[in-house]
């Protein structure tokens, strides 16, 4: 979708709940004794500074949803509701858009382990098998603070991986300046094999005006995290990592001009924020497609409107497409609400079954 028209659609659905909400607030203050005028001025300040902060935003959105709930319930089992049943039935969603928040504050907070089996048929050498775990979408600052970011790296070290990957959106523009550089050092400890490969994400090139990716990128590199940017990498002299800059970016590098002078015969693998270009992925010759960007909608019913309105393939999980294989990460963190309702936040841990001799001969 155009990016014009869904700012105007966005900015009409916002306006509607906004005003469907300061209408239900009048009838219920007034209904409680508030004099109209006021129950105007309080209604429309809980609706500026609801939207205008993240912490509040989820709580918005759950009660208009739980209001409107109410509203038709009346309608439909309540031929003649006088103002006492009203206010028993709009408190009732209020209260339940309260409970979904805190349900998914806490349940933002509990990172699942998320295990995919995954066999592919190409050669890589001597290697068997290889255990990826891939993390997207932390967004440092929104949820995750340092404490947070140190037991993610606990987990990650305690899984013993080959290989760690970040795909997009570790940094966003709300991450502070000091935890930004608190996780610098923090990557240094992430252990494996291979090592730590990471693309930016849509957050951290094209959104942020504050991350200055020219000074953060840097700081990887010198806290062992590889940075790649349209550029791929043969890792271990047994499979190829294609690293893409952000589909937001202009200009960014074709999967033609990425995989050009690659061996085919080779595994290859992608890291790729956004999931889209799937079909050119697969005509390039990618095996295992790793994205990220979407939260898998993160709270309901918001990966609804997602898949009506988004231009990603994928919105969550895994796909086979003939030869490719996609995993899009729901992410470790949360971006814009600091809740999950009907999502996980994960870390995603790949086995990788892998074709060479022995394997072929068993």
């Amino acid at each position: 979708m155009n990016i014009k028209i869904l700012i105007i659609l966005s900015f009409f659905i916002v306006s509607t709940i906004g005003f469907y909400l300061s209408l239900k607030f009048v009838g219920l203050l007034v209904l409680l004794g508030i004099q109209r005028s006021i129950a105007w001025v309080i209604s429309i300040a809980t609706s500026a500074v609801s939207l205008a902060s993240h912490s509040t935003r989820g709580l918005y959105l759950y009660l208009f949803m739980m209001l409107a709930i109410s509203d038709v319930v009346s309608l439909c089992l309540i031929r003649q509701p006088n103002s006492h049943i009203k206010i028993y039935m709009n408190l009732t969603g209020i209260i339940l858009s309260f409970l979904f928040c805190i349900y998914g504050y806490f349940h933002a907070k509990d990172i699942k382990l998320k295990n995919y089996d995954i066999s592919i048929g190409k050669d890589a050498g001597d290697l068997k098998d290889l255990k990826a775990v891939f993390i997207a979408d932390m967004h440092l600052g929104e949820m995750i603070k340092a404490p947070e970011l140190d037991a993610i790296i606990t987990q990650i070290n305690s899984l013993n991986p080959d290989i760690v990957f970040f795909g997009g959106d570790i940094y966003d523009e709300n991450t502070p300046k000091d935890l930004e550089e608190y996780s610098f050092n923090a990557w240094h400890r992430v252990e494996s094999k291979y090592g730590t490969y990471y693309v930016g994400g849509n957050h951290e090139y094209g959104i942020s005006k504050r991350i200055n990716m020219q000074r953060v990128l840097p700081q990887l590199a010198k806290n062992k995290v590889h940075v790649l940017q349209d550029e791929s990498v043969l890792i271990g002299d047994a499979f190829y990592l294609i690293g893409r800059k952000d589909a937001f970016v202009e200009g960014r590098a074709s999967l033609v001009e990425l995989t050009r002078k690659l061996d085919k015969n080779r595994l290859t693998i992608l890291l790729d924020h956004q999931p889209v270009e799937l079909l050119k992925a697969k005509e390039a010759g990618i095996d295992l497609f790793l994205s990220g960007h979407t939260h898998g909608g993160q709270i309901f019913p918001i990966g609804l409107l997602s898949k009506l309105f988004s231009k990603n393939e994928l919105l969550y999980g895994y796909q086979k497409l003939d030869t490719l294989q996609t995993v899009v990460s729901s992410g470790v963190g949360v971006w814009g609400f600091p809740m999950r309702v009907g999502t996980n936040s994960e870390i995603v841990v790949l086995n990788i079954k892998l074709k060479n001799k022995e394997n072929v001969s068993s």
